[in-house]
């Protein structure tokens, strides 16, 4: 069992270490092994694990218990294809959490039926980052056009509302670059 479904913690290298477990177990067995978790995880790894039959990242979200709130809502889908990961340099991170939204509402099963229909199963490992591309990483997110372009001002009535959801945001992807060892 791949470390990011032990830990509580989530960094961009465990993550790249777990979807390339399924990788190397290939497409029948990693689906079998990924059905015995009930996870948000499993989300995050098969945004990475499956790519659309036609040549694009994006597939699917699996369905969460609420909507999407700004400005999750508002990412244009180009700017983040795997979203709720955003991939930048060897790094993914996980923007935001479905927990946030009452969780993922499809069941594993589900979805990873849907992906297995209409995706195609990654056949190559992703690069396994250091901890100093981590936080490159990180800092070129927190930079780039897509982490500025996002809508923050919408979270609410105020701007300050905006710069909260922002801060929090970046908290959450600095501790996941923090944690990295």
């Amino acid at each position: 069992m791949p470390e990011l479904f032990r830990s509580p913690e989530v960094n961009p290298i465990i993550f790249a270490e777990a979807v390339n477990h399924f990788v190397a177990m290939g497409e029948k067995r990693a689906v079998s092994e990924l059905m015995n978790y009930d996870s948000e995880r499993v989300c995050w790894v098969c945004r990475l694990l499956f790519f659309s039959r036609k040549g694009k990242p994006l597939l699917d979200m699996p369905k969460t218990n609420g909507p999407w709130k700004a400005p999750y809502n508002e990412i244009p889908d180009f700017d983040f294809p795997w979203f709720p990961v955003a991939t930048v340099g060897h790094s993914s991170f996980v923007l935001v959490k479905a927990t946030e939204f009452g969780g993922i509402k499809e069941p594993v099963k589900t979805f990873l039926a849907r992906y297995e229909a209409t995706g195609v199963f990654r056949t190559k490992p992703i690069p396994v980052p250091t901890r100093a591309e981590v936080q490159a990483d990180a800092e070129q997110l927190r930079k780039s056009s897509n982490w500025l372009d996002i809508p923050w001002g919408k979270v609410g009535p105020s701007e300050d509302d905006g710069k909260a959801a922002e801060a929090e945001a970046w908290k959450s992807i600095k501790a996941q670059a923090d944690s990295t060892r």
